[in-house]
Formats: C-alpha cells, structure tokens, sequence
C-alpha cells in the first residue's frame, strides 16, 4: 500500500542528488518535481543549475545561429574568390581548354579537401565510424554528377559575375521538380509550386535585364548545366539513400557527413583523373597561336589561393550540420534564402549597381523562393481538418495565389523609375 508517486520524491530526511552531476535531461525533471512538491524545501544550488540548464539551451540556440551564418557566408565568398581568380587571366586569348584545365584543378582541390573535413568532423562526432564505413557503398553516377556539377559551378564563375551565377543557381529546385517527376514519376504540382515558380523565374529573369554589361553566354550555359546536374545528384542521391541499408545505424548528422565524404572522395578522384588528362595534353599540343606565356601562366597555378580550397567544403560542411539539427523543409527554406544572401554580398563586395528596384527583385525573389521550398514540401501532403479549412485551402489556391504572383511580377517588372 505504498504510494509510488510520493515515494519518487526524496525524502525530508535525505539530501538530494547534486544535480550537477547529473545530465540536463534528468536535473531539469528533478527540478521540476522539486518545485512541484510543497513540503520540501528547494535548495539554492537547485535554481542555480537550473539557470546554468537554460543558459545551455539557450547557447545551443545561438550556436545554430552561428553555424547557418557560416553557411551563408562561406557559400557567397566561394563564388567571390572564384570571381577575383577568374579576373587574372584574359578569356579571349585564353583557350578554352586552359580554362578546363584550370577549373578542374581547382574543383579537384576543394573536392580533397572536403574529403578531409568530412573525415576529421565524423572521428569528432563519432570515432567508431571507419574509413570503410565511409566507403562501402560507392553509386558511380552519382558521383560523376557531383563532379562535374562542381567543375561547371566553377566555370560559369570563371566566366561570368557571381551574382549572376548565384541568381541562375536559383533555378535549381525547379530541375529538380523536373527530374524527380521523370526519374521518380513524382507528381508534387500544385498552385502555390507554379505560382512561386513563375515569381523566381519572372524577378530573376528581370534582375539579369537589369546588367549594364552583357552576360557571357558562356556563363549561362555553365550555370544552367551546373543547376541540372546537380539536381541530377539530389535526385540520385535520394534514390541511392533508399536502397542503401549500410547506414540505418548512425545519426542524421553523421548520415549527412558520410554522404557528403563520400562523394567528395570519388568526385574528386575521378575529377583529378580528369585534370591530369587535360594537363598531359595541354604539354603536348601546341593550342595557343601567340606563344606560350599564358600557357606557362595558366598551368604554374600560382593565383591559386587557400580561399579557393576552403570555401567550398567549408559551407558544404556548415550544410551539412544544418542539416543535422533542423528538418528538411527548415533546411530546403533556408538555402533558399542561401541564394538571396550570396547574390547580395557579390553585389557589395565588388561595387555593383544597387537601387531600390535592385533591392525588391532581391527580396521577391527571397519571399518566392522560400515560398516555392515549402510548397513543393507539402504539395502531397492533405491535412484537412474540417470543411472550413478545405474551403480556406482552395480559396487560397483558387484565387490569392494567382493574384500575389501577378501583383509581384507586376512589381519586379516596372521600370526602375
């Protein structure tokens, strides 16, 4: 006849558990018993760990903070120092296979080196997990598309501005729409995904019109490749997640890195492949017709900076560990603003034009992507409570949809005075 539930508090006689020796979990459950309980007296070092339990949630807090702020900033600054590089060289007397050859070791290096983060951030996190955890399971295609998405994200920032890159990049979710409806036969159309479609599309279309310089058409044509094959690889990834079985064991986190390692590791081996092929060629053949000083220039790699090694992997990895402690939809939200942020920075760093028509395309394209990432995550997804809530759905769908994305094409589409 004893009560349990009076018998899980300590009693008057007895001291408590210190608890601080005990994890945050069960102090914050003991503190709440404790304050719960009116016949026992709450000792001050109680309140003490308790502001000590929420000073550490809130750091944790602050600490994502900080890591989506790296993110953000290392994937602007890798298309920066991609630019100023590209800035050392002339590209109409330079031939086009230099340029390969240049990008590609350039691509192999941040490939290797990603290698090495990932590597050194698992035995952190966990060091039961092995190099041939890492590389159990090897899909060949996707490895390949990583690789050469890479290197043509690399080339159009050889070519063309990297706001222009990153704006063009902003078409990627919407290959990827299409890819999964054609390898997956997935159907995830709905009003709100081609309403937010056609306000990316429509405000980026009218930001690249708005260049005082002509874009390279080399650079579109690398950024659109680079937009596909990389959609290629979040496709393929997805389906070889599916069937790979080798990895049900570990973390989110950990999953991430170890994908994120392993192709790192193929792609660049197969990207240094590559390089070494271009390189045994451009020793060979004689390309240039005005001598061979470029030639010499281009292949002493000598502007090769740690800047052009480390920003890549860098903001893959803050990618990466995102991921880890926030959803897919958070995830998918916040590179969409990703994007946004990096068209931004490029236009400061390197002085461009900035207005305020500059500064609505920017910001309808933000609220359209953001918007595009969340309805493409829930466009299968039914969750109608009542009558009220399905007529409030197809209200929206049916009628302030369609006419939020005519007022913003509207707005991106006036002239700039």
């Amino acid at each position: 006849g004893v009560d349990q539930s009076a018998s899980s508090l300590p009693s008057s006689s007895s001291p408590p558990p210190p608890l601080a020796a005990v994890p945050a979990a069960e102090a914050m459950g003991m503190a709440a018993a404790l304050m719960t309980s009116k016949d026992y007296p709450i000792p001050k070092k109680a309140w003490t760990n308790q502001l000590l339990i929420q000073l550490l949630h809130s750091s944790k807090y602050i600490f994502q903070i900080i890591i989506v702020l790296l993110w953000y900033i290392t994937n602007a600054m890798n298309g920066i120092v991609m630019q100023s590089y590209s800035y050392h060289f002339d590209h109409s007397i330079t031939h086009v296979l230099l340029i390969w050859s240049n990008a590609s070791f350039i691509t192999c290096v941040q490939l290797l080196t990603g290698v090495g983060m990932g590597r050194l951030l698992l035995y952190c996190i966990n060091r039961n997990i092995t190099w041939q955890n890492i590389t159990a399971t090897h899909s060949l295609p996707l490895s390949l598309v990583h690789g050469f998405g890479n290197l043509s994200t690399n080339l159009g920032y050889m070519y063309g501005k990297a706001s222009i890159i990153q704006v063009l990049k902003l078409l990627e979710p919407f290959e990827t729409l299409i890819l999964s409806f054609f390898l997956f036969s997935e159907v995830t159309c709905s009003t709100g995904v081609v309403c937010s479609m056609s306000i990316v599309v429509g405000a980026s279309m009218s930001l690249l019109q708005q260049q005082s310089e002509p874009i390279a058409t080399a650079a579109i044509v690398y950024a659109i490749i680079s937009g596909f094959t990389l959609s290629s690889r979040n496709v393929l990834q997805r389906k070889h997640g599916q069937s790979d079985n080798t990895m049900k064991d570990f973390t989110k986190l950990e999953r991430a890195l170890i994908q994120f390692t392993q192709m790192s590791y193929y792609s660049g081996m197969e990207v240094a492949m590559f390089t070494l092929i271009q390189y045994l060629t451009l020793s060979i053949l004689p390309i240039l017709s005005d001598g061979s000083t470029q030639h010499a220039d281009i292949l002493s790699t000598q502007h090769v900076t740690l800047e052009l090694a480390v920003y890549h992997p860098l903001y893959n990895v803050f990618s990466m560990i995102t991921l880890g402690f926030v959803s897919a939809l958070t995830h998918s939200l916040w590179n969409a603003a990703k994007r946004v942020f990096a068209v931004l920075l490029a236009m400061v760093w390197f002085r461009e034009g900035m207005n305020a028509t500059t500064v609505l395309r920017l910001t309808v394209i933000g609220v359209g992507a953001v918007w595009y990432s969340r309805e493409s995550k829930l466009a299968g997804i039914n969750k109608v409570v009542h009558d009220g809530s399905q007529r409030t759905t197809q209200a929206w769908d049916t009628v302030a949809a369609p006419l939020l994305t005519v007022i913003a094409l509207a707005a991106v589409f006036l002239p700039s005075n």
